[in-house]
């Protein structure tokens, strides 16, 4: 008669065959009816209603109308999507979406390790592979991309390695398997430029060509991201200045795309085409950066998302900035329309604590 609720954190995703460590353990909760009641369930990593945030980078001008027009279109596409496939849900939508805008952003680290690394090397090391497999490592590698399954996300390949290689917050020397051993001389030597942006020296930040250090907490203004587990949005302001030579990351990609700009027009170089031939105008790149100059600091963009987060639905409709440093958080009022939001399939209720899989 007891409930099973299991805090999993994100450890588990991270083993060989985490995947199927998790799915274990969905089983078990499926099999003994802890699912959708209180106190039951499964809580890992989970993220969004703040959907303010997620807007800004798809807006072309400031303003309540502007977010209007990017859900407008946001809803036509996802309508399509559903129109091609009629068993589509909201939420199969809404991951279709991702999964076709991610094509041209962000893709996997396997393949700059795989190629550019070393780690094909040690991925191939029977005496480090699961004996069960009856293939060498290459074999899947090749077949997998060979069926397309990694289409548009296997990136940077063999004949284009990187030059230039930002750490932001991550320390790949200290983080990354193999670290040290296995970046330094198989990574390092093919790049031109290492900067490291952190608000403390760390290990990368020694084997980089430049260190930025930025502002830390309670030098600038910040949010936590929300999550189902806390149902709050949380800020932290801005109580003191930040060291002299130190800035907020808006500042410090504000300066940089100042530069770059300036350097292409000095050299009459006004676009750069990237991997998948895609042309990136250069001579207003902080036009582009700032919305046409409308967001050059931080509290500008803050006001902005939490504006348009009321909009969506994801705050209440008194919420501001204002009212955010006199309460510090203020509780989720919708999920709104994020991937991770769709998944919970619970109701919010403004009096109760939030459990998921309520609609099941």
């Amino acid at each position: 008669k007891r409930r099973t609720n299991v805090l999993l954190g994100f450890s588990a995703g991270k083993y060989y065959h985490g995947d199927l460590i998790e799915r274990s353990m969905c089983l078990l909760l499926g099999l003994t009816g802890n699912w959708g009641k209180k106190g039951t369930g499964t809580r890992s990593w989970s993220v969004g209603m703040f959907d303010g945030a997620y807007l800004y980078s798809m807006k072309n001008e400031a303003g309540p109308e502007e977010a209007l027009r990017v859900l407008n279109m946001r809803n036509m596409m996802a309508q399509g999507i559903k129109a091609q496939d009629p068993t589509m849900t909201d939420e199969m939508a809404t991951f279709e979406m991702m999964r076709m805008s991610r094509q041209g952003g962000m893709v996997p680290p396997a393949f700059l390790w795989y190629y550019h690394c070393g780690y094909k090397d040690n991925w191939n090391r029977k005496e480090w592979s699961d004996p069960t497999m009856q293939r060498d490592f290459d074999e899947y590698f090749e077949e997998s991309l060979d069926r397309g399954w990694w289409e548009g996300m296997d990136r940077p390949g063999p004949d284009t390695p990187p030059r230039v290689y930002f750490e932001v917050g991550g320390n790949t020397l200290r983080r990354t398997r193999g670290g040290q051993n296995q970046l330094l001389p198989n990574f390092w030597p093919k790049l031109k430029c290492i900067v490291t942006v952190d608000w403390r020296m760390n290990t990368t930040g020694l084997f980089s060509d430049y260190f930025l250090p930025v502002a830390h907490h309670y030098e600038k203004l910040a949010f936590m991201f929300p999550t189902p587990q806390v149902m709050n949005l949380t800020f932290s302001d801005k109580a003191v200045e930040p060291p002299p030579d130190t800035k907020p990351e808006v500042d410090i990609a504000l300066m940089l795309a100042e530069k770059i700009e300036e350097r292409a027009k000095a050299r009459e170089i006004t676009e750069s085409r990237d991997q998948r031939g895609t042309v990136r105008r250069l001579d207003n790149l902080v036009e582009q950066y700032t919305i046409g100059g409308a967001f050059r600091d931080g509290e500008k963009i803050a006001r902005e998302w939490i504006r348009d987060s009321v909009e969506v639905g994801n705050l209440p409709k008194d919420v501001t900035l204002d009212t955010l440093r006199e309460r510090g958080h203020v509780r989720i009022k919708d999920w709104g329309i994020g991937a991770m939001a769709y998944s919970q399939a619970a109701d919010i209720k403004s009096d109760q604590t939030h459990t998921a899989f309520r609609w099941h």
